[in-house]
């Protein structure tokens, strides 16, 4: 797995960054421009808030972020963790003592009163999904400078206090409190819209300019979407990385390409969702890809891949590659290529997945030999499916018969909120399939393709997010 750039500052006890906007005299959060401005500062666009519990949130019981939160390891990067031992608790009300809790170590760095910068190298997200519910942990040890504020024994000093906190565009958290002692806005602090996918968190976004408005990430996107789709047709276009202008672009994805360079999205491969939180989809006819990830186990990693091509591959219908390609639903054998697809660790019978979340893959299997071709760990799907759908937004393109043009529905499909479990739960049932799509080329030119899909439709949708409505875009 690639290192994230925060990563490199990991074996540090204590890590200080200086920025150049950095303060001589100590800040004040007075006024909410003050606040807009910090992070406008930083370069972060989105900022979360939540409201700190008087007597919780702290270093001893960490910071509680409600029983709807996992899609927040979808909004902040992470890196998913080895699995612990699951819970024994039964103290709980609504606790289910076995299920699993799992870890997502995170990027964080507190924002200091002169505007300085110090890694809080421990700090994690902790997915307790028996109860169920989410909280941070370790976000003061062997920090340089943390926030005194969120210390258990010094609740008392500083009144009512509110957390802040953004992703940076290198993939940084960066976090700010402020306190009731500190900074007069706390007392008159706006009451900001409510995030969609975490419902305990508020939300704003930071406008590049010196005016930044109270809205919604929601708002921004939609008055961006609005006017595309009242734009009409649009030639394909694909916005490169590096580049402002976007160029001309026709190919089988383009239509998905055009929309993201008309929202200045420049084409790429990241992890993340890609505008405003928002994991930006378009779809035609038949079935969409949702993620893309390669397997850690089976055949295909034991072996390189022109090997694997050679004993598992076929000639294409002109004879000229071999390929690896049709699609798959769970527990529908393929009946053209002899596969079937299972999830293991999940018991049908009462609907409940394994205690140990290393016994839960997907595999890919030969149905005559039973040889695993292709295996998914529960980690490598939680990382690929987390790290871009907390928020997403479906919306339907037509193409131009005549030319290479396209143009986007007045409606489109809002989700909101996800985890793990709806994934894994709408694969084996059939709505979400696995689609590869491998080649090798006589001149030993190799493609690879592991695509998971499903078609987009409201029901389809509602296995996989929490909340889905339409949004009309004119």
């Amino acid at each position: 797995m690639a290192r994230l750039p925060w990563q490199e500052h990991q074996n540090n006890e204590c890590s200080t960054k200086t920025v150049s906007s950095k303060s001589e005299q100590p800040i004040e959060i007075n006024r909410f421009s003050d606040l807009e401005n910090l992070y406008r500062d930083f370069g972060i666009a989105i900022v979360y808030v939540k409201h700190l519990a008087r007597k919780q949130d702290n270093d001893k019981n960490q910071i509680y972020f409600g029983s709807l939160a996992g899609s927040l390891t979808h909004l902040l990067p992470n890196r998913i963790l080895p699995p612990r031992h699951s819970s024994t608790s039964t103290k709980k009300r609504q606790s289910r003592s076995g299920e699993a809790i799992v870890e997502a170590q995170v990027e964080f760095f507190w924002i200091d009163r002169k505007k300085h910068l110090h890694l809080a190298p421990h700090t994690k997200l902790i997915d307790y999904f028996q109860y169920p519910e989410m909280r941070m942990s370790g976000f003061l040890k062997d920090c340089a400078n943390p926030p005194d504020s969120l210390r258990r024994t010094k609740l008392d000093q500083y009144g009512k206090r509110i957390l802040t906190f953004g992703v940076s565009s290198t993939g940084e958290v960066l976090g700010f409190v402020l306190t009731e002692k500190t900074d007069s806005l706390v007392a008159n602090f706006p009451e900001l819209p409510q995030h969609r996918s975490v419902p305990m968190l508020r939300v704003f976004s930071v406008s590049p300019g010196a005016a930044a408005e109270q809205s919604s990430p929601k708002d921004h996107l939609c008055v961006k979407l609005k006017k595309i789709v009242a734009g009409g047709w649009h030639p394909g276009l694909i916005l490169r990385a590096g580049s402002s202008i976007p160029q001309p672009y026709k190919a089988n994805n383009a239509g998905g390409m055009t929309i993201e360079a008309l929202l200045g999205i420049p084409a790429n491969s990241n992890r993340k969702a890609d505008l405003y939180d928002y994991e930006i989809k378009t779809y035609k006819t038949g079935k969409t890809s949702l993620i893309t990830t390669h397997p850690d186990s089976g055949r295909i990693t034991e072996c390189d891949f022109r090997s694997f091509m050679k004993s598992y591959g076929w000639p294409d219908r002109h004879g000229k590659k071999t390929v690896f390609n049709g699609q798959v639903s769970c527990n529908k054998p393929n009946k053209g290529h002899g596969w079937e697809l299972t999830v293991k660790g999940y018991d049908p019978q009462t609907d409940r997945f394994c205690s140990d979340p290393e016994q839960i893959n997907v595999l890919l299997r030969e149905r005559d030999s039973s040889e695993i071709l292709c295996g998914w760990s529960f980690v490598k799907l939680m990382e690929a499916w987390t790290n871009k759908h907390a928020q997403a937004v479906y919306i339907k393109y037509q193409k131009s018969v005549e030319a290479n043009n396209y143009r986007y529905d007045e409606a489109a499909y809002l989700c909101h909120g996800t985890d793990w479990q709806m994934f894994l739960r709408a694969l084996i049932a059939g709505v979400v399939l696995y689609d590869p799509g491998h080649e090798l080329s006589p001149d030993g030119i190799t493609k690879t393709r592991h695509q998971w899909k499903t078609k987009i439709t409201a029901s389809n949708l509602a296995q996989l997010y929490h909340e889905v409505k339409t949004e009309t875009l004119t």
